[in-house]
C-alpha cells in the first residue's frame, strides 16, 4: 500500500503561530507609543534650543533687551513687536508637538534665556539633563 504524504498545518500548528504572533505584538505596540512620545519631546526640545539661540542672538544685536527688573516673558505666536523679530529670524515658526499650546521664551535681567511650554509650562531648554 502506498501512503500519500500529508501537505499543509495542522490545526494546532497554526493556532500556536498565531498565539506567538499575538504575544509579539502585545509586547511591542505600545513600546511604539513611547518612541512616538520621546520622539515627540526630543522634537520640541530641539525647536527650544533653536528658539533660544535666535533670541540670544537678537539679545547680543541689541535688538532684544532684557527688563531691568524682573524677567521679560514672550509667547512665540503674540502680536508684538519682540515675538515677530524672533519669528522673522527663524526659517520656519515651530509648534508643539501634539499639544495646543506654544513655544514662551523668558529672558532674565542677566540675559539668561529658557525656552518652555505654555501648555505645561514645563522648560525645555536649557535641558536639565545636559
Amino acid at each position: 500500500m502506498i501512503r500519500k504524504k500529508k501537505k499543509g498545518f495542522t490545526i494546532i500548528e497554526l493556532i500556536i503561530v498565531l498565539a506567538i504572533i499575538a504575544i509579539l505584538s502585545a509586547i511591542t505596540i505600545p513600546k511604539f507609543g513611547d518612541i512616538r512620545e520621546s520622539a515627540n519631546k526630543k522634537s520640541d526640545i530641539a525647536n527650544a534650543k533653536a528658539i533660544a539661540t535666535v533670541t540670544t542672538s537678537l539679545i547680543a544685536d541689541g535688538e532684544i533687551t532684557p527688563e531691568k527688573s524682573g524677567k521679560l516673558t514672550i509667547n512665540l505666536n503674540a502680536k508684538d513687536s519682540k515675538a515677530e523679530k524672533i519669528r522673522n529670524y527663524l526659517q520656519v515658526v515651530p509648534k508643539l508637538s501634539n499639544k495646543d499650546g506654544d513655544f514662551t521664551i523668558s529672558i532674565e535681567t542677566n540675559g539668561n534665556v529658557s525656552v518652555s511650554s505654555s501648555v505645561d509650562e514645563e522648560e525645555l531648554f536649557p535641558d536639565k539633563a545636559e
